[in-house]
């Protein structure tokens, strides 16, 4: 019971702790202590000001990030290392500071209207994916970094699996986004040609990259929401990190398009990192809140899934589940191969 009346209150004053750790680093304090390796709480109180030093390393020292010795002495520890150099919890810190933290106040309301009502703190949209080109820095920019650096990580792999198990001639890109899958594919495997399917904002910034391609790269721009119909003839469709964007209900819907849009033998390829597939508790923590993301920030209805529901919708689609790999690239994505039954 003492354990849990701990954890209980370090839920309770969170968001506090939060904010006290992104003022060390607004200020420079934890960088500063981690360059000196540690400095004395006088030192601190004459660079920062004696209250300012006092109620932050109080703060940090309470909550792990720093520790002090009885002599005054103190330094940043592993916590603030990894918040401060390792680049995953930087792009994670940063992704809630900038893009979730002030919406994050009517999670309560979004989860009762179905919509995401904290993405008023930027704009009109309905969703974010609407409004991702027009996002203010620094949340446009913590958005993508967030996006790209878990996804991006597993390409190589994912490209080489498909390989080995479906015809890659002609892949559509469905939520192919700026378009960083598409150039993998396109530089990975010399014979493809791929269409990139997305919002026309998201579109307009594909076809800017990827320029380079020619011929070998086309753009669709498609609400795959909407019945605006797909192009047709794909071998593959491939879907990373984009079905988590919809809700189950949704999901069913897009693979049904998806499907009608293969040519004979065709195969979709659905990649995600699920909560029920990770080896690492950590993992699965920062999964299932990271959903809370789409619920009060990106769209009010859609989640990170477990594999096993997102099974649950392949086959509600009447589609086949051929083939199945787990725990790829560095952050556990899963990959799975569906066929039309």
């Amino acid at each position: 019971m003492i354990r849990a009346l701990a954890d209980a209150q370090r839920i309770a004053f969170g968001p506090l702790v939060f904010q006290a750790v992104r003022a060390m680093m607004r200020l420079g304090m934890l960088e500063h202590l981690l360059a000196c390796n540690g400095c004395s709480r006088r030192d601190l109180q004459q660079k920062y000001g004696r209250y300012v030093a006092d109620v932050l390393v109080e703060s940090g020292v309470t909550a792990g990030v720093l520790a002090e010795d009885a002599q005054g002495e103190v330094i940043a520890t592993d916590v603030a290392y990894c918040l401060m150099e390792d680049e995953m919890t930087h792009r994670n810190f940063n992704f809630v500071a900038d893009v979730c933290y002030a919406g994050a106040e009517r999670l309560g309301e979004s989860l009762e209207q179905a919509r995401p009502c904290g993405l008023e703190v930027f704009g009109a949209w309905p969703t974010i994916y609407e409004g991702l080109s027009q996002l203010p820095e620094p949340a446009r920019s913590s958005w993508f970094a967030f996006d790209h650096w878990y996804s991006d990580a597993f390409f190589a792999e994912a490209i080489r699996l498909m390989q080995a198990h479906a015809d890659l001639s002609l892949v559509f890109d469905v939520g192919g986004n700026t378009g960083k899958f598409a150039r993998a594919l396109l530089e990975q495997s010399t014979e493809s040609i791929v269409t990139v399917i997305d919002l026309p904002e998201q579109s307009a910034m594909a076809q800017k990259n990827l320029a380079w391609a020619g011929e070998r790269c086309r753009f669709a721009s498609v609400n795959v929401l909407s019945d605006t119909a797909w192009p047709r003839g794909a071998t593959v469709v491939w879907m990373s990190q984009f079905l988590d964007c919809f809700s189950h209900e949704q999901i069913v819907s897009i693979l049904r398009k998806a499907a009608a849009a293969l040519a004979p033998g065709g195969s979709i390829f659905i990649a995600e990192p699920f909560i029920d597939k990770q080896t690492f508790e950590t993992a699965a923590y920062s999964l299932a809140q990271g959903s809370l993301y789409f619920t009060c920030m990106a769209n009010g209805n859609s989640k990170f899934y477990t594999a096993s529901e997102m099974t649950e919708c392949v086959h509600e689609a009447e589609l086949s589940l051929c083939d199945e790999w787990h725990e790829l690239g560095k952050y556990q994505y899963s990959l799975l191969q569906c066929r039309r039954s």
